[in-house]
Order: C-alpha cells, then sequence, then structure tokens
C-alpha cells in the first residue's frame, strides 16, 4: 500500500469520512446563515462567540477531506487496473446515487415543488431535465449534489492520473496550474453549459494530492508524516492560517481549506488514534453518501423550519443527524435487501 511509516488504513479512512460528514453537516447549518430563511435561527452555545459560525465556516474543508481520502483509496487499489474497473466503480456510486435520486424526486415534486430565480422547476418534469440529474449533469434539485458529477468525473480520470502519478513533482505543479485556472474560471463565471469543467479543475487538486499519499513516499517525509510533534505543530498552523483568513481574506477560504486537507486528513490519522478502534465517528463514515445526499433536503429545501425548531444550536445540529440517518439506514436496509434478492435470483 505505501511505504512503511504512513498509510490510510480502511478504519482511519471511515474515520476521516465520519469526520467530513460531521463537518459538512455544520457547515451547512451554521456556516452560511444567508441561507437560514427567517424566522428560523438557533441559540449559540456561548452568548456573543460565534463558535458555531466559524466550525461551519471550517467544515467546508470535508470536501477536501472525501477528495483526498477517495484519491488515496484509488490510488493504492487501483493500481494496475483497467478502465473497465474504474468504470465498475463508477457504475456501482449510480446504483447506490439512483435510489436517493428517486426518493428525493418523487417527495420533491409531489409535495416541495417550486419555480427557482430562473424560472426553471426545482423538480424538472421534462426527460430531458430528468435524465440530466439523474446522470449528476445536472443539480437543479439540491446544490449541494453538485459534488456527484465531479467525483464520478475524476473517478473515470484516475487511470489517466495514475500514468503520471510517477512524475511526482510535475504532477502536483501541474494539478496547482490546473486549480489556479478552475479558480479563475469559477471568479469569472466562465463554464461549460452541462459539465462543470471549473468544479473538476478546482477539487482535482484534493483528489491529487491524496493520489499522491498513496503512492510510494519518501523515508524522511513518511517519517515525518507520522511524527507527533510535526504533526501537532502542522494542526496548529492549519488553525492558525484558518483564524488569518478568516478574519483578513474570506474570499480565500475555500483554497485555503483545500490546501490544509492533507494536513488535517494526516493529523487525524496520527494523532488521534481514535480510527484504531470501532466508534460512532468511523460507523457514520460508512454512511457519508446517503447522508450527503439526503441533510440538505432537511436543512434547507424541505423541512428546514422543524430542523431549526429545537433552537439551541446542539440540538439543531442533533435533528438534522438523527432525521438524516433515520432516512439513510432505511433506504440503505431496502437497497441491501434488493441487492440480495438480484443476487438470489440470477447468481
Amino acid at each position: 500500500m505505501n511505504v512503511p511509516g504512513f498509510a490510510i488504513s480502511r478504519e482511519a479512512s471511515a474515520w476521516i469520512k465520519g469526520v467530513a460528514i460531521l463537518l459538512m453537516l455544520a457547515h451547512h447549518l451554521f456556516g452560511l446563515p444567508s441561507l437560514i430563511e427567517p424566522p428560523n435561527a438557533f441559540t449559540p452555545l456561548i452568548p456573543g462567540v460565534p463558535l458555531e459560525y466559524w466550525i461551519g465556516r471550517f467544515g467546508k474543508i470535508c470536501v477536501g477531506l472525501f477528495l483526498l481520502v477517495s484519491g488515496y483509496g484509488f490510488a493504492v487499489g487501483g493500481s494496475g487496473q483497467g478502465v473497465r474497473w474504474f468504470a465498475s466503480r463508477a457504475w456501482r456510486f449510480l446504483l447506490a446515487y439512483w435510489p436517493y435520486f428517486l426518493l428525493a424526486y418523487t417527495i420533491g415534486s409531489l409535495f416541495f415543488q417550486e419555480r427557482m430565480a430562473n424560472g426553471n422547476l426545482r423538480f424538472p418534469v421534462d426527460i430531458v431535465g430528468i435524465a440530466l440529474n439523474a446522470l449528476t449533469l445536472k443539480n437543479t434539485m439540491a446544490f449541494e449534489w453538485w459534488f456527484a458529477e465531479t467525483y464520478l468525473l475524476l473517478v473515470l480520470l484516475t487511470p489517466l492520473l495514475l500514468r503520471a502519478a510517477g512524475h511526482r513533482s510535475a504532477m502536483l505543479a501541474g494539478s496547482a496550474v490546473l486549480f489556479a485556472v478552475g479558480s479563475a474560471m469559477d471568479l469569472a463565471k466562465i463554464d461549460l453549459p452541462v459539465v462543470s469543467l471549473s468544479n473538476l479543475l478546482i477539487w482535482q487538486l484534493p483528489w491529487v494530492m491524496g493520489m499522491l499519499l498513496g503512492g510510494p513516499l519518501p523515508a524522511r517525509m513518511a517519517e515525518a508524516l507520522i511524527s507527533p510533534t510535526l504533526g501537532w505543530a502542522a494542526l496548529a498552523g492549519m488553525l492558525a492560517g484558518f483564524a488569518v483568513v478568516e478574519r483578513f481574506a474570506g474570499f480565500a477560504m475555500t483554497p485555503f481549506l483545500i490546501l490544509a486537507s492533507p494536513v488535517f486528513a494526516v493529523a487525524l490519522v496520527t494523532l488521534t488514534g481514535a480510527h484504531k478502534r470501532p466508534g460512532p465517528v468511523r460507523w457514520l463514515g460508512g454512511y457519508t453518501l446517503g447522508l450527503w445526499l439526503v441533510h440538505p433536503f432537511f436543512c434547507y429545501y424541505f423541512f428546514q423550519s422543524e430542523i431549526y425548531a429545537p433552537g439551541w444550536s446542539a440540538l439543531v445540529f442533533g435533528a438534522l443527524l438523527f432525521a438524516s440517518l433515520g432516512v439513510v439506514l432505511l433506504v440503505e436496509l431496502l437497497r441491501n435487501s434488493a441487492a440480495r434478492m438480484f443476487h438470489r435470483k440470477y447468481a
């Protein structure tokens, strides 16, 4: 998997994903106050201190963590595999995605249909609109689903990226240049009409950084990654950097968090040790896809008033987590039951 010293095991990967999904919930609940429609609101833990907002802002690092861990996993598990193997992984993702798509589309089109500011229906009724959403090429149903298209494109592009992985410095430099191009496109509002090229160019960077972590590492780098002293120093530097960016350059928060995602991921593996034993966070890591797909409809589109009704921020967070998790566990139960029936019939 990697040179002796540093590796992200399956357990550590699940732990990182569990942390990431909790940060995602905090980000969407507390880090984007303009999306909380009055009179919905929450009471902070510490009066006068915007702790929840800071955690929510930092929570945007969740996307970088997901992509970094995924890039690492595909570099380790996909090495030596052909294009067909990666296509099968993309297909498996769609098979997991479609039940949530059908559930959200059915409930939304029947009970929560609305016309958006651009004049289009949130839940399209034309075949082309439905198909584009089902194939992740559009995300009109929930803006937060943009990630699906980018993830699938990165999976399908990984065979090409693996060929370049032997030239580590050049690959990282090229990835940084593409990231800059994508960021410029995003600022200028330039993009393709269907596939978001700017998203792909921006978010390939944490994926590539994860792939490079998954390849052979120089001995000194591997040793540094497992050094508690350097780990704590890097983590402290990352948090200090977050505070500086938040205070003086808030517009640069997303690029900063993308660059900080490897530091945070390595710290979670090296410093906490929590991934080495079963626990609720690691368990949640097995349900990140469903939680990511379901939670926007609770906190934004369908039931925002009910989610914020408890008032106190900790209870609001708990309401979103448990409501989303309840739906996910039910969908996964039905999905797994259907898969077992299919295999028994056609095995």
